[in-house]
């Protein structure tokens, strides 16, 4: 079963960080991600996992659905003192071996909380047949109960994909979150990592699904998040990806 790891950060602290201090962290990341893959690859498990890294919260763009149009204004949707830095798509065999792996890492600055989840449907389709200018953005959807928003998807995912065989580039991927009710939050207390039941931010809105879709322009990733929202019916941010790696065996 898929699990997303996704790790958030003090709003605005990156920024402030030496950049020695910012690879250190990326350092941590990457050295977690290429045991996890030599572990699986020495035991000949299957392995899929993707990874990124997102740009500067300040370019969060939200778009929401008032009843009859969707409307662009800045972001994030979830009102807290930490926003998401970047997640971890990996498949694990239980929720807790999950957690084992988050807590490996080993991220051991104060402020940064990691959110476990399980994935109930995931996809990955990538394509490209030249060098491509387009930028990564991450789609995240507030959780709501809005029948047939999956099919919904899938057709704007194939109309996507067939669309852009004429492109640059295809990158699409999609997932969605189980109930907030089953996430687990790590965070770091006294030099100790400390399990909580629930999300990393209680509120009105909280994560249910992502897309992440290769776009040659803002204004063409907005787009396609109007369309996605008014599927769900709901609440959509938009963040520009930064890193972007995945692993398979």
């Amino acid at each position: 079963m898929y699990h997303i790891c996704m790790g958030f950060e003090r709003r605005g602290e990156w920024a402030r960080l030496p950049q020695a201090e910012q690879q250190r962290r990326i350092r941590k990341h990457q050295e977690g991600l290429s045991r996890l893959y030599a572990e699986r690859v020495a035991s000949a498990r299957p392995h899929l996992s993707m990874s990124v890294g997102l740009h500067d919260n300040a370019a969060e763009t939200v778009v929401r659905y008032d009843g009859t149009r969707a409307v662009v204004t800045d972001g994030p949707f979830t009102e807290s003192k930490e926003v998401l830095a970047g997640f971890d798509l990996i498949n694990f065999d239980s929720r807790e071996e999950a957690i084992t792996w988050q807590q490996s890492l080993g991220f051991d600055h104060e402020g940064h909380i990691s959110e476990v989840r399980g994935v109930q449907g995931a996809a990955l389709f990538l394509h490209s047949h030249r060098s491509t200018t387009a930028t990564k953005y991450l789609m995240l959807f507030a959780k709501n109960g809005r029948p047939g928003v999956l099919e919904m998807h899938n057709r704007a995912g194939t109309e996507y994909v067939m669309k852009g065989f004429a492109d640059e580039s295809i990158c699409l991927v999609t997932a969605r979150l189980a109930d907030p009710a089953e996430a687990r939050t790590l965070r770091l207390r006294d030099g100790k990592s400390i399990v909580s039941d629930g999300p990393f931010a209680e509120g009105r809105e909280v994560i249910g699904g992502l897309v992440v879709l290769d776009c040659v322009t803002r204004e063409s990733a907005l787009e396609w998040a109007r369309r996605f929202t008014e599927m769900e019916g709901a609440v959509t941010e938009v963040i520009p990806c930064g890193m972007w790696y995945t692993h398979s065996f």
